[in-house]
């Protein structure tokens, strides 16, 4: 064997190691990291589910995340989770923005990419494919896990040395447009 077959087979293993949904990637002049990206497992039958992740804005501008997509499903929505009249309601919202320098958590009972008519069972183990779609940047390609619980603490990624910004996100009531901040 060769030192440039062993070198391409070597680099060939490390691209195929790396989990896509560890990776960061660069979209135009911003970094958007995904830490601990997750889809909770669904019971046979199941029709809903739900997409939690963390993205990180290494950038000076505001980033704007306005949909998703995935091969479960072709319905994505994002949403919330609001207190309303003493009860929590989910809610649609049209975007999630990340703030300059800030850390947007997308997490159950809070912000999330809400997930209907799933074509299948997902169970433990299982991946899905997901595609994460910005106002005025280039989209972003990942795989993410199917868990039932979400990613262990010890994997969890540690926001305590970041300066955590509160997340925006905007919606449409009656025709007008509101921005609220988490």
């Amino acid at each position: 064997m060769n030192i440039f077959t062993l070198i391409s087979g070597l680099a060939l293993l490390a691209i195929t190691v790396i989990p896509p949904a560890l990776a960061s990637d660069v979209t135009s002049d911003i970094t958007i990291v995904e830490h601990s990206a997750w889809v909770r497992a669904t019971p046979p039958g199941a029709k809903t589910t739900a997409i939690y992740l963390s993205l990180e804005n290494h950038s000076d501008t505001e980033i704007n995340l306005v949909a998703a997509k995935s091969n479960i499903s072709k319905r994505l929505e994002l949403h919330t989770h609001l207190q309303e009249d003493g009860m929590m309601k989910m809610r649609q919202v049209d975007s999630i923005i990340a703030a300059p320098g800030g850390i947007v958590d997308l997490k159950p009972h809070g912000l999330h990419i809400m997930v209907f008519n799933v074509s299948e069972t997902l169970k433990e183990g299982d991946s899905v494919a997901l595609t994460l779609q910005f106002e005025n940047r280039d989209n972003l390609e990942l795989t993410v896990p199917v868990s039932k619980k979400g990613p262990s603490s010890k994997d969890h990624h540690k926001h305590a040395d970041h300066k955590q910004k509160p997340a925006k996100h905007s919606t449409k009531e009656h025709g007008s447009e509101n921005e609220h901040s988490h």
